[in-house]
């Protein structure tokens, strides 16, 4: 009745499923490359890892959320592990609830750290303007 047209998390997320499969391979080989003792290596590794954890997976855990949080809840109650495929869609369904868990703690921590520039009338236009796209989506769903 939601639109979902299936319990299964991975079947309903799509293909942004890659993204949360990709990212890590990626991360990681680029954190294998930078350890080589050449200075564009360093750097790539600085610019990869920077843009990734900002712009890629702040973002796109930001943007994705509640969708995300859909897809994990509707597969709660079909947690099977009898054959490969139900395996893999429940172990994705436990790795994206504690990635979920993990972003919640995040901004939690991101906030309560940063709380004393929001205070501030003079650093919170700055800091809401750096730091807005974190919960564009929930605030607007949340202020209606």
């Amino acid at each position: 009745m939601l639109g979902y047209e299936t319990l299964y998390s991975i079947r309903n997320f799509g293909a942004l499923v890659f993204i949360l499969l990709v990212t890590p391979l990626l991360v990681g080989l680029v954190n294998l490359i930078g350890l080589i003792p050449w200075k564009p290596c360093k750097y790539l590794k600085n610019k990869v890892n920077e843009f990734f954890f900002w712009n890629g997976l702040i973002g796109f855990m930001s943007e994705s959320f509640i969708n995300l949080l859909m897809c994990a809840f509707l597969n709660l109650k079909h947690f099977k592990w009898d054959n490969l495929g139900n395996s893999t869609n429940s172990a994705f369904t436990v790795l994206l609830l504690l990635s979920l868990v993990a972003f919640l703690a995040f901004v939690s921590q991101f906030y309560h750290c940063n709380f004393h520039k929001v205070e501030d009338n003079e650093k919170y236009a700055k800091f809401h303007k750096n730091t807005d796209y974190v919960f564009v989506d929930l605030k607007t769903s949340v202020l209606k």
